[in-house]
């Protein structure tokens, strides 16, 4: 996915989302998908870039923890497993969740989702897993005191 800066415009009543783009889209590819490259269909959600929440990191850590317990596979392998995923799912954006980190709330949500589901997709059944992912995603409420496998 990639992020760009967009600007809100208000005219006649109606609303338009404008983005500027880096560089020019495939437009044969998005002929191919929607039948024309003049008007088409996007994805967007709304980046919440303020800084990763301390609660964030605790989340990701304590769900390497229950992976490790289920798999005694080291949790900085695990850690760095998890950052290369989502390095290559962002086409080489890099994320850190360090108190002096520059990733985002949004960045972090990502990579959250990212690791909670590669931990449901297997075996490891993580109660703090399993409460992320029943939540909202635009809302950050799990419970990181949870330590029991369901």
């Amino acid at each position: 996915m990639q992020q760009s800066r967009a600007q809100l415009i208000e005219q006649d009543g109606q609303y338009y989302l404008v983005t500027r783009l880096d560089k020019k889209p495939n437009l044969d590819h998005i002929e191919t998908v929607s039948g024309s490259h003049s008007q088409f269909y996007v994805d967007w959600e709304l980046a919440d870039t303020r800084k990763a929440r301390p609660q964030q990191r605790r989340l990701f850590f304590a769900l390497l923890s229950d992976i490790y317990t289920w798999s005694g596979m080291p949790t900085d392998f695990l850690k760095n497993l998890f950052y290369l995923q989502y390095e290559s799912y962002t086409f080489g954006k890099q994320i850190s969740l360090s108190g002096t980190t520059e990733s985002s709330v949004s960045d972090a949500n990502q990579l959250l989702d990212q690791s909670s589901t590669s931990c449901l997709s297997g075996t490891c059944r993580s109660r703090k897993a399993i409460s992320y992912c029943r939540v909202s995603k635009s809302i950050i409420c799990f419970n990181v005191a949870a330590t029991e496998f369901a």
